[in-house]
């Protein structure tokens, strides 16, 4: 009983930490300091596109979640990119 409720905090955690890594990344963008430095812009554009889809992959390989869901955590960031960096 107890590795069922492992499993399914696992699935969670799975869920919330991409979400709130995107949703850090984004409240950064949405910085005054960011305006000028274009340093801080590429590293928010790799931690958008690489860092984050990776962190998901590292947390959904073991469990039943499919490994194809990394591409729409991947489109979720090229998006906020897109819409969030100047």
């Amino acid at each position: 009983m107890r590795i069922n409720s492992l499993v399914i905090n696992r699935k969670i955690l799975a869920i919330l930490v991409p979400i709130l890594l995107l949703g850090v990344l984004c409240l950064m963008m949405q910085s005054i300091e960011l305006s000028g430095d274009r340093g801080l812009s590429y590293a928010i554009t790799a931690d958008l596109l690489l860092t984050v889809p990776l962190i998901y992959l590292l947390l959904i390989r073991n469990t039943t979640i499919p490994k194809t869901t990394v591409v729409l955590i991947l489109v979720a960031g090229l998006v906020i990119g897109i819409n969030g960096l100047p």
